[in-house]
């Protein structure tokens, strides 16, 4: 398997790093839950850069969506669908979410759907901690995050929950990543997200170290 390849793989798992939340407050507090409702379709632009050493960056769009197909006690079954120039065709595959954003039964997904919300109501200020086990391939790696509500911030008429990201992976491949999403309070959809990772790759006697910035938007 080539770095480059894995490396993509790294990247397009790990993206996604925000689930579709909704985000209600109460006093000086704020609850972040998934707001699920079936027929909803949420769709996403990301581009990542990736400097290869190589020379140009490598550049690698994607998009993806969520649609609800439906939701029974609290739980969402939900289609999510990729397409980038790494698929000949677009791959779906369903999964079924609570509303912190768990993928029940399949805990590695976790990382295609997104934080793990805080239990409980959480401050400006406040933080919370997640870990998320990956596997791609004959790789894995162990992904603790530090996830900071920062405050209120407009982007343009829209108002978003800012959210300071701080990722540490250790194993096979080893990353650090930071950056900031955003949520929309409206819908509490995630609206955009921007962050930078470090990632080297453990292959043969030599590793392999590489910087990559990724951007989500919501169309």
């Amino acid at each position: 398997m080539s770095p480059r390849f894995l490396l993509i793989a790294f990247v397009f798992c790990a993206l996604p790093c925000v689930s579709p939340s909704q985000v209600t407050k109460t006093g000086t507090s704020y609850l972040f839950r998934m707001k699920l409702v079936k027929g909803s379709v949420y769709s996403f632009d990301v581009t990542s850069s990736t400097e290869m050493g190589t020379g140009k960056p490598m550049v690698m769009p994607m998009s993806y969506s969520m649609k609800v197909l439906s939701v029974t006690k609290g739980i969402a079954d939900v289609a999510m669908t990729s397409t980038s120039p790494m698929q000949k065709a677009p791959q779906t595959m369903n999964v079924k979410m609570d509303s912190r954003g768990a993928v029940e039964g399949q805990s590695g997904l976790e990382q295609l759907t997104g934080v793990r919300l805080p239990e409980k109501a959480i401050k400006v200020g406040g933080t919370w901690k997640g870990t998320q086990k990956v596997a791609m391939f004959a790789q894995s790696m162990t992904v603790d995050s530090v996830y900071t509500f920062t405050g209120v911030q407009a982007l343009g008429k829209v108002q978003c929950a800012v959210l300071s990201v701080k990722s540490t992976g250790k194993g096979s491949i080893a990353s650090t990543t930071t950056g900031k999403m955003y949520i929309e309070l409206a819908n509490g959809m995630l609206y955009q997200s921007n962050l930078t990772s470090s990632i080297t790759l453990t292959q043969g006697s030599k590793p392999q170290t590489f910087k990559s910035t990724a951007t989500i938007k919501r169309k």
